[in-house]
């Protein structure tokens, strides 16, 4: 298993597998994972109400999933477990 270092390192590799998701969602599961890993601020650029929070949202608690995996051994580059897709 190769050791993941850095947050976007982690999409990457979270982008590889599962359904595809939106530009919005992939943003906030990188700003959750950058929270986690570097203690940046979690800012949503969206309007609330709108698509684009709801998906920025979804996409930070994946973020927070990841971490989890991350974590416990359980994320691997190329594969995620315990995380939806």
């Amino acid at each position: 298993m190769k050791a993941v270092s850095a947050p976007e390192q982690v999409i990457a590799a979270a982008q590889r597998s599962g359904n595809r998701r939106s530009a919005e969602y992939w943003r906030g599961a990188l700003d959750a994972l950058r929270f986690r890993m570097l203690g940046d601020p979690i800012r949503c650029p969206y309007r609330e109400g709108s698509v684009e929070f709801d998906a920025y949202f979804a996409g930070n608690e994946r973020g927070h999933h990841l971490w989890r995996d991350l974590q416990s051994g359980g994320l691997a580059l190329g594969r995620t477990s315990g995380a939806a897709s």
